[in-house]
């Protein structure tokens, strides 16, 4: 299989658990789905935001030191968020909002000469997917 199909595999756990929300009726099952997609919206921002400080690492890049350490600092607020406000939609937003800010931050600071032809474009339809789970999750 493809890198391109692996990724889109990866979008897959984003998809179930949108899913779930459906049948979640309980308010327990709401906050257990809650926490499910923080971690799993924490794990995948946590690995974008490496790819920031491993390109950083080599280039002394400040910028994008910067981008990782204030992502990290973001992701940790939101999985903190996200049991403070466990019955809330309030974090499935804000996952959403991060996920379109690193894609972003991706395009403004990752070196043009390193990056795949076509690969802004996959990642763009990559952000979509998450984060219209993350809201539909949200309205749910």
């Amino acid at each position: 299989m493809s890198p391109k199909m692996y990724s889109y595999l990866g979008t897959a756990p984003f998809i179930i658990l949108m899913l779930s929300s459906f049948a979640a009726s309980t308010e327990n099952a709401i906050i257990i789905l809650n926490v499910f997609y923080s971690a799993l919206s924490s794990l995948s921002l946590a690995f974008l935001a490496g790819a920031h400080w491993g390109q950083a690492v080599p280039s002394n890049n400040f910028g994008q030191y910067k981008v990782a350490i204030y992502f990290l600092m973001a992701i940790f607020a939101s999985f903190v968020l996200t049991f403070i406000l466990s019955k809330s939609s309030l974090p499935m937003l804000l996952y959403a909002g991060l996920f379109w800010l690193m894609y972003y931050m991706d395009k403004r600071y990752l070196p043009a000469d390193s990056i795949p032809d076509g690969y802004f474009a996959h990642r763009y339809k990559l952000t979509m997917i998450v984060s219209v789970c993350l809201v539909i999750t949200a309205l749910t």
